[in-house]
């Protein structure tokens, strides 16, 4: 019998989605801006789960939501306090309300009257160009039903304020996240990252572009080479593949990581790791064996690298 969407209860849809999608309770928490605890409730019954109902369908028919479940509020219009975390000074936490999205808000898009009547006196047609939004820490994830991941973090460009910090830490959590989905089959990453070179430019780089990098190289490479800095590692990537952009005055403000399944199986590429024959100029521990090049000698280097591998 086929999967009735509009008629399934909020616990169906949820054991649908861990079905098709393969997502974890962990994962499907984090799109629904909830913790794991409340989406098991959803899926035993123990809650309705009506408010949840609508990102459900977005997360079962687009691999994502796009308008996350408010929160509950009192009378008075303020929010009512969840549980917090275990190691939390507090037991009780007032949650956050995200903001709705420029793109998501009723009339997006829409120049109003006295936009209109304010261009034309400029001389703009009629037209004003919309003001560009300041970035904030945000974080969105796309499921798909052969088990891959697309994640898209967006974070300011201030390299001190909160929302990069966080920003980069969502960066890490996920190549942890992606390391620890490894018990069946090795992951891969591709990552593509954003810089911000002021003046409203910008320029997108990618990392891992041709079949990526395994999840748990990366994460050896941040904690041994880098001391955990991820910033760190990816602008000594972004170094190593493009010799006319060094990105240490730069900022990241964005970076979207596709995830895969190796096209190698586990057990050839840890073979590969006991020959020390599979990462070039790194042992099975992640040490790298050769000290990189200077910059004026990484074309003729990756010439020999690639004339060594034919």
């Amino acid at each position: 019998m086929a999967f009735n969407e509009e008629s399934a209860s909020p616990a169906e849809l949820v054991a649908e989605i861990r079905r098709i999608f393969q997502a974890s309770w962990v994962e499907l928490g984090g799109m629904l801006d909830r913790s794991e605890k409340m989406v098991r409730k959803i899926a035993k019954g123990e809650t309705s789960g009506e408010s949840y109902r609508e990102a459900l369908l977005e997360i079962l028919r687009q691999g994502r939501v796009v308008h996350r479940p408010p929160r509950r509020r009192r009378k008075d219009g303020s929010l009512v306090k969840v549980r917090a975390k275990n190691d939390a000074k507090t037991p009780l936490v007032t949650p956050v309300e995200h903001a709705i999205e420029p793109e998501e808000a009723e009339g997006a898009g829409e120049v109003s009257a006295a936009d209109k009547q304010k261009a034309a006196k400029e001389g703009a047609g009629g037209r004003t160009a919309p003001k560009r939004p300041r970035r904030r820490f945000k974080r969105e994830t796309t499921v798909f039903p052969d088990g891959g991941r697309q994640h898209k973090i967006e974070m300011p460009k201030g390299k001190k304020t909160k929302g990069h910090a966080q920003g980069m830490g969502a960066i890490l959590d996920t190549f942890r996240r992606v390391a620890k989905g490894q018990k069946s089959g090795d992951k891969r990453v591709k990552v593509s990252v954003v810089f911000d070179l002021g003046n409203g430019e910008t320029r997108r780089v990618e990392i891992g572009s041709h079949v990526g990098y395994h999840s748990s190289d990366i994460l050896a490479d941040v904690r041994k080479l880098h001391g955990g800095d991820v910033e760190g590692w990816i602008n000594d990537q972004v170094r190593e593949r493009y010799t006319d952009f060094d990105p240490v005055d730069f900022s990241v403000v964005q970076a979207e990581i596709q995830v895969f399944d190796a096209a190698r199986s586990k057990a050839e590429r840890k073979a590969l790791d006991e020959q020390d024959a599979r990462r070039w100029n790194r042992d099975r521990h992640g040490r790298r064996l050769i000290e990189p090049a200077p910059m004026a000698n990484r074309k003729s280097r990756a010439r020999k690298r690639n004339r060594d591998n034919q």
